[in-house]
């Protein structure tokens, strides 16, 4: 396969042999599809068999053939492939990935192994915070707007791109979630429409610095050609400081009245620049579903992505923006049992997600937050701490004494650190007064302790239920 080929056909992987490295969804995702075609597949995953016990059964159903590498992995495996497909969990410079390069084995992401097959446009949003939310309105925006056979979506969200990548038509369209871990090994993949929503410290326990991380986020542009389209975020410094960088026609959105982006919010309305040359209110700031203005520029990057690269119209736009509640786990009311309210935020994984969710509020808050370390030194939380209506701040995990150290250094001293999350929604139930909110707003990862996010968020939902009943 070459290096800049796309369209392949997928009969070409027959016999190949080929290297799936980790089996969460992405990879087994990426295997279902090897099976399918007829490749030679090897999965290779460094968690013990009986952590994989769910997968090892798929995957034996699927086929009696399949070479699995569990509990470790070896350099004479890595190296004996035509082709590694890595899950997003695996680091470019692990070893066995150098070795396997260093033997000349090609090595993609899940990403961009199903943009090979991918006969159908296909959009791109990235950015540290809103990625979610966004893509979920993309998708909702284009399926409203019927000028597709199918709208599929996916990536780092729902099914991964090779779940879905083959069967897409001409006539379809898919919307990806990027992170910046799929853009590691990511050579030809080339969005019809990328957006880059936002950027601030994150991961760089993986990627080490911030210069990196920034690359792995630009990488969405670089294949591009000068008939794609990108969108950035006026309003964020480093993000715009790139524009020169990207071959693409170039739009870009504000919700801070700067008239120079293409959407922006001002006088209480959202504004778009259309083809023409006008300037045409998209709907009253107040009537979009869901709140604050970190989703208001969410919903901005949503409008210029599906006006200008798909031809949406400004009052389909307006629609889907009144009628979307959000997405599962960001900022979503649970439940209100006397009084206090409980929300869901285990999505924000790095602490500029939760002081965006922070600054939501201005009733009294107990705040859950605490996970696995990503390098963070958790101080620009603290300050947010500080400056808003917090009243106490529950921890846990593996940062936990990180956290209330930070918290400290700042003068904020009501921290408590707590064994797991169940202990903690009912502390702060039994503290709290009506009129208060329980957020579970981590700013970690959550890997020390659940699965995902996703897990996280249903073992809180799980947790108030109980008191509720």
């Amino acid at each position: 396969m070459s290096d800049k080929q796309k369209f392949i056909d997928a009969a070409s992987l027959k016999s190949k042999k080929v290297l799936v490295c980790g089996l969460q969804r992405s990879g087994m995702d990426a295997a279902d599809f090897l099976i399918k075609n007829g490749a030679v597949l090897t999965v290779s995953d460094i968690k013990k068999p009986e952590e994989l016990k769910e997968q090892i059964a798929r995957l034996e159903k699927l086929s009696k053939e399949i070479r699995f590498e569990l509990g470790f992995h070896s350099q004479e495996t890595f190296a004996s492939q035509d082709l590694i497909v890595l899950s997003p969990a695996v680091a470019c410079d692990s070893p066995f990935v150098l070795h396997a390069l260093s033997r000349g084995v090609k090595v993609v992401s899940e990403v961009e192994f199903a943009s090979w097959f991918a006969r159908a446009p296909y959009a791109a949003i990235t950015g540290t915070n809103g990625k979610t939310t966004t893509t979920t309105l993309v998708y909702e925006i284009l399926k409203n707007s019927r000028l597709f056979d199918k709208v599929y979506i996916g990536g780092n969200i729902g099914i991964a791109f090779a779940g879905f990548a083959d069967s897409l038509t001409l006539r379809d369209v898919a919307v990806l979630e990027i992170s910046s871990f799929q853009m590691e090994f990511a050579e030809t993949f080339a969005p019809r429409v990328s957006a880059l929503l936002n950027v601030t410290e994150d991961h760089l326990n993986r990627h080490h610095d911030m210069k990196t991380y920034l690359e792995m986020k630009m990488r969405v542009f670089q294949n591009q050609k000068s008939s794609d389209f990108a969108v950035l975020n006026n309003d964020d410094p480093l993000v715009i400081a790139e524009r020169g960088r990207i071959k693409s026609r170039c739009y870009t959105f504000s919700v801070n009245a700067d008239p120079r982006a293409d959407v922006f919010a001002k006088d209480g309305y959202l504004h778009i620049k259309t083809a023409g040359g006008g300037l045409e209110k998209v709907i009253k700031t107040s009537q979009i579903g869901i709140i604050g203005t970190h989703n208001l520029s969410n919903a901005a990057a949503a409008a210029a992505m599906c006006h200008y690269a798909f031809g949406v119209e400004p009052q389909l736009i307006a629609e889907t923006l009144k009628n979307f509640k959000g997405v599962h786990h960001r900022l979503e009311l649970v439940a209100e049992i006397n009084g206090v309210a409980f929300y869901n935020d285990s999505k924000a994984t790095n602490e500029d997600s939760a002081r965006v969710a922070l600054r939501s509020f201005t009733r009294p808050v107990l705040l859950i937050a605490g996970g696995s370390d990503k390098g963070s030194d958790f101080s620009s939380l603290a300050s947010e701490v500080l400056k808003s209506s917090v009243k106490k701040v529950y921890v846990i995990g593996q940062v936990r004494e990180k956290i209330i150290e930070a918290l400290a250094r700042k003068g904020f001293s009501n921290a408590e650190s707590l064994c797991g999350l169940e202990e903690c929604v009912e502390k702060a139930f039994s503290e709290a007064a009506p009129g208060d909110a329980v957020l579970l707003s981590p700013a970690c990862a959550s890997l020390d302790m659940f699965k995902n996010y996703e897990h996280r968020g249903e073992v809180f939902i799980e947790q108030v239920a109980r008191l509720k009943n």
